[in-house]
């Protein structure tokens, strides 16, 4: 429960405010102490915020920086600014750890963006099809026989009925079961099939969220001074890390030490975060500041993800907006033939 509280207290949006004030003033000389024993009497009319903000006061105090936002603020947030205060750039790292929450939220907008709509359509074919199959057809069984109609009028009564029936219920649990076991799948399952499976949506569209997510905290943490080989043994060994990242992660590293970062994502063999930048990014490790580069990489790369999410956001929409069309003349049309072969009822 506390955790929960701190999650929904100290969330992205207030930890982005709270991450640029603190650069801010760091910026400009203000003492790190000063800047948390500010905060704590700013908040005070907020219970749980006055009670992070002074713990996290006092625990700087006797356990330094990261031991203070530890229990309070994400991992890949916590490393970029524990990363720069060893470099002794503390600012940077509360600049840097607002940006991964700006790409987050980006990409978290984007998702939502893309799914609202298809999610609204398929809600509504599905209600399409339940109205045919629970008001629309037992309107017409206490006048005809409906195993006797013809055409469409016959096949929205197989529909009807198959959806009416213990076979229609099993095929609905299985069907939830199914999108449940996809979505279980997506940060978990790491088999043999799995970088075939990423090829195709909607596993191809979790790689790019993942995929663009990573290499801009990737990225980030190289701005901040760390070690390429650091960061990625920081990540795999990550807690909050999911098997599937780590999965591609240790994939890597598996030929890091032998290879460029480029070459160690090629032969990791697994296209992840894309084949396509793979490729881009074999050429740019060539290249002298390539941690610059990647930033900005990663960065635009968002962007991208962010478009390719609207595309195949478009595609779904047609789809569910071609089959509710169908479904809507096919009605029309069954209801016709059966108004005719009741003499026109």
């Amino acid at each position: 429960m506390k955790s929960f509280l701190i999650r929904l207290a100290f969330n992205n949006a207030l930890r982005k405010k709270i991450w640029s004030r603190i650069a801010m003033q760091l910026k400009y000389g203000v003492p790190l102490l000063i800047i948390f024993q500010n905060l704590a009497k700013q908040y005070k009319k907020n219970a749980v915020l006055s009670a992070i903000f002074n713990d996290i006061y006092e625990e700087y105090k006797g356990q330094g920086l990261a031991g203070a936002l530890k229990q309070y603020v994400p991992y890949d947030e916590l490393m970029l600014i524990e990363s720069c205060e060893s470099g002794g750039k503390l600012h940077e790292g509360f600049e840097l750890a607002e940006r991964i929450i700006n790409a987050k939220d980006t990409i978290r907008k984007a998702i939502r963006s893309a799914l609202t709509y298809p999610s609204f359509l398929f809600a509504l074919l599905i209600i399409i099809l339940l109205l045919a199959a629970f008001v629309l057809i037992p309107g017409f069984e206490g006048i005809a026989n409906p195993a006797e109609w013809q055409g469409f009028g016959y096949l929205l009564y197989a529909v009807s009925s198959f959806l009416g029936s213990v076979y229609g219920a099993v095929f609905g649990i299985f069907f939830v079961f199914g999108v449940a076991f996809t979505f279980y799948s997506f940060p978990n399952y790491t088999g043999e099939y799995r970088t075939f499976l990423d090829k195709f949506p909607p596993f191809s569209i979790y790689r790019m969220i993942v995929g663009s997510t990573w290499l801009f905290t990737f990225s980030s943490m190289m701005k901040a001074g760390k070690q390429q080989v650091d960061i990625l043994h920081d990540m795999a060994s990550s807690d909050i890390s999911t098997p599937y990242l780590k999965d591609r992660i240790n994939k890597i590293l598996e030929n890091f030490g032998k290879k460029k970062f480029g070459d160690a994502l090629l032969l990791a063999d697994t296209g992840f975060p894309d084949e396509e930048l793979i490729n881009d990014l074999k050429t740019y490790a060539e290249l002298p500041e390539f941690e610059d580069k990647l930033y900005k990489i990663s960065e635009d790369w968002i962007k991208q993800g962010e478009q390719k999410l609207m595309e195949q956001a478009k595609i779904v929409q047609t789809a569910c907006l071609v089959l509710i069309t169908v479904i809507i003349i096919g009605i029309i049309l069954a209801y016709k033939e059966i108004s005719m072969s009741l003499g026109g009822i």
